[in-house]
């Protein structure tokens, strides 16, 4: 660690994923969801302006996928920008201001998270968010 600061954004983010207790543990020794959170933590110890998610909850049980929206909500909380690309509709529901709905590489729609889950625009969108296979 560089200084004190930097060992206080390692605490206070690990803090931020339950993990203040792992910080001395080994990489190797955590579990799968933990390794997730803590790198997680790794990256909003560097206080971005931005963080850049792609399926930031894949293969999690949902204890950690739980950890992990309530970190994302805290990131946002703190001012930082947050683009999460997800497969998971109930979670943009939960973590999103706005969603941009992707088909055959092209944003098929784009607005806010009520407008996308209340009143989508777009048939494709109707479809995936009640859960009918779209192709």
């Amino acid at each position: 660690m560089r200084s004190n600061g930097t060992a206080d954004a390692v605490r206070e983010s690990l803090d931020i994923v339950g993990l203040t207790d792992k910080m001395s543990q080994h990489a190797d020794s955590l579990s799968g969801g933990e390794a997730q959170r803590v790198s997680f933590a790794r990256t909003l110890a560097y206080n971005p302006d931005v963080l850049l998610l792609d399926e930031p909850t894949s293969n999690l049980d949902p204890r950690n996928t739980a950890v992990i929206e309530e970190a994302i909500d805290e990131a946002r909380n703190r001012g930082i920008g947050v683009v999460v690309a997800t497969h998971d509709m109930h979670q943009a529901e939960r973590v999103a201001d706005r969603v941009a709905v992707l088909f055959d590489e092209s944003i098929t729609e784009l607005a806010s998270t009520e407008v996308i889950f209340e009143n989508p625009s777009d048939d494709c969108t109707q479809k995936f968010i009640s859960r009918e296979l779209v192709y």
